[in-house]
């Protein structure tokens, strides 16, 4: 099972889980995606952002990101998902990681649900109890 390892500055290492096993590629976020969140940083107290955090990021092959980041993610309904992405230049996003596993394989059922939580975040944020983005 292919996972990337996550190290923050505190804490222990966090391990998601490579999403090309549950879409069979990785999630490019839409365009504007990236935008609106930034909008919802700016308007709402429970999203949250922390930089300077991420001590390190290893990938499968030991691959590495150069602009990774970790999206939180916990509704009202409490759940929680992590979300491992990479900042690209065209200023989006690529989503590479996953956790829990059990999401994983939610994703592998239906690949609609990644678009449904990604469109909650940027769209609903009365649905959201706390969403924090680490770089």
């Amino acid at each position: 099972m292919a996972s990337w390892k996550v190290s923050l500055i505190e804490g222990p290492e966090r391990v998601l889980y490579d999403i090309q096993q549950a879409l069979g590629q990785y999630y490019e976020l839409q365009s504007g995606w990236i935008q609106k969140l930034q909008s919802q940083i700016k308007n709402h107290q429970t999203y949250q952002v922390h930089l300077n955090l991420i001590k390190s990021v290893q990938g499968p092959q030991n691959a590495t990101l150069f602009a990774p980041f970790l999206l939180m993610l916990v509704t009202k309904t409490q759940l929680t998902v992590t979300f491992l992405g990479e900042l690209t230049e065209n200023d989006t996003g690529v989503i590479i990681g996953i956790w829990p596993k059990k999401f994983q394989k939610i994703l592998a059922d239906d690949k609609q649900a990644i678009l449904n939580l990604l469109y909650i975040i940027v769209e609903q944020p009365h649905l959201v109890q706390q969403v924090d983005l680490f770089f």
